[in-house]
């Protein structure tokens, strides 16, 4: 049998791909627009029929390209008003790679956090209190906090000294925006 007359394995889309699909069919079938907070994660994993870890995950991967900006304690959050085709396509392109660099950034974050905690010198508590000052005054202004957030981790990432750390966030905060 010829190459082009091999079957090939069918590919199931993911759950969270599922999800991330139905959450932005229904972000464009009310309207929302970016910078609309989306359900918290406990009402759409009702509304959906499936655990709040695949919503979770759901969320992660539609932060990840750019759509959602997750703020715990806050929600998530519209930041950008892409079509879900798109989207969909997106999540699919990266698939393999979403859940690699997801934990390769959750691991980096929380070391960096850890040695933060440690080796913090005055100075980086002032540039952490000065970030979340800049995320809380635009929050109140009605904006979402991004640069303040931006700020904040990248004062909590410099307070770790880590020079090599720091690189490697970099590097991952490149994949992310990919």
């Amino acid at each position: 049998m010829a190459a082009a007359d091999r079957l090939r394995p069918v590919v199931r889309p993911r759950l969270y791909e599922q999800v991330a699909r139905q959450i932005l069919e229904w972000v464009s079938a009310n309207g929302l627009q970016v910078g609309d907070r989306l359900p918290a994660e406990r009402e759409l994993a009702a509304d959906l029929g499936v655990s709040r870890a695949t919503v979770s995950q759901a969320l992660v991967a539609m932060e990840v390209v750019g759509i959602v900006a997750v703020r715990h304690g806050d929600g998530a959050f519209l930041v950008d008003s892409v079509g879900s085709s798109k989207v969909v396509q997106s999540l699919r392109t990266h698939a393999q790679r979403i859940p690699e660099i997801i934990e390769a950034r959750e691991a980096l974050e929380t070391k960096l956090a850890a040695l933060a905690a440690q080796r913090r010198t005055r100075g980086d508590m002032t540039r952490i209190d000065d970030a979340l000052d800049v995320m809380w005054r635009d929050i109140d202004a009605g904006g979402r906090g991004v640069e303040g957030d931006e700020l904040f981790h990248a004062a909590v990432t410099a307070a770790g000294h880590s020079p090599l750390l720091a690189r490697l966030m970099a590097e991952i905060s490149d994949l992310i925006r990919e």
